[in-house]
């Protein structure tokens, strides 16, 4: 009788042990959940798997006089990561990419620069976010027909490049576009001031309207496309 008692004693103890083991490890699930939630709404992990994912490493200084590009590359990768996700980053999580940005490139960063608020300004300059590039655009009016007022227009070419604008508007979101004259000399195999020329021929046609006029070695001129 003891003994059978003593064993009962024991599987319920066993029993009861085994129950805590369970209710713990649920707990301690349930309080990592919490604080995965939590650390995403303030931009902890979430910002950490974004930054990975936009090859936010590509982005860091490793020359000096170089932020002016580098910031804007990172604010077109966080852009489209916003695109993506169908939601804005909030305060603490733009801080956080910021933070892993001047981090990474402070060997090169220039002591009393406001480089949070050059950050933050060019996120909303962002036209074109990464991925949606001047080659996909490229590509993209390559498939389509020409604009209708350039439809007779003798030079192939020039008809394509009204197309590219085009699609760029579309990118965009009907926002102004950006003309680097370089790199779309690049995709047409022609020399800069070819694509200048083109340039003024669309606004001579009223395809195109200068919105602001770039400034050599640093910004490209944007400009609206128009129908």
């Amino acid at each position: 009788m003891t003994t059978v008692l003593a064993k009962s004693l024991k599987m319920d103890a066993l029993t009861a042990l085994s129950g805590d083991f369970r209710n713990e490890g649920k707990e301690d699930y349930e309080d990592e959940e919490i604080k995965e939630d939590d650390e995403n709404e303030d931009g902890g992990a979430w910002v950490c798997g974004v930054w990975k994912a936009i090859n936010g490493q590509e982005c860091i200084l490793t020359k000096p006089s170089s932020s002016n590009r580098q910031l804007f590359n990172l604010a077109r990768r966080v852009v489209a990561s916003e695109k993506r996700r169908g939601k804005k980053l909030s305060t603490n999580q733009y801080l956080t990419v910021f933070k892993q940005w001047e981090s990474a490139s402070r060997l090169f960063l220039r002591s009393g620069n406001d480089y949070l608020s050059e950050f933050l300004a060019k996120l909303s300059s962002v036209k074109i976010p990464a991925g949606e590039t001047l080659e996909a655009a490229f590509r993209k009016a390559q498939g389509t027909q020409a604009p209708e007022k350039l439809r007779e227009y003798p030079n192939t070419d020039v008809q394509l490049f009204g197309s590219l604008c085009r699609e760029l508007h579309s990118m965009s979101n009907g926002q102004q576009i950006m003309l680097a004259q370089q790199p779309i000399a690049e995709l047409f195999g022609c020399d800069p001031r070819t694509i200048s020329n083109w340039i003024r021929a669309l606004m001579t046609l009223d395809l195109l309207k200068l919105d602001k006029k770039g400034f050599k070695g640093k910004s490209a001129s944007t400009y609206f496309y128009q129908e």
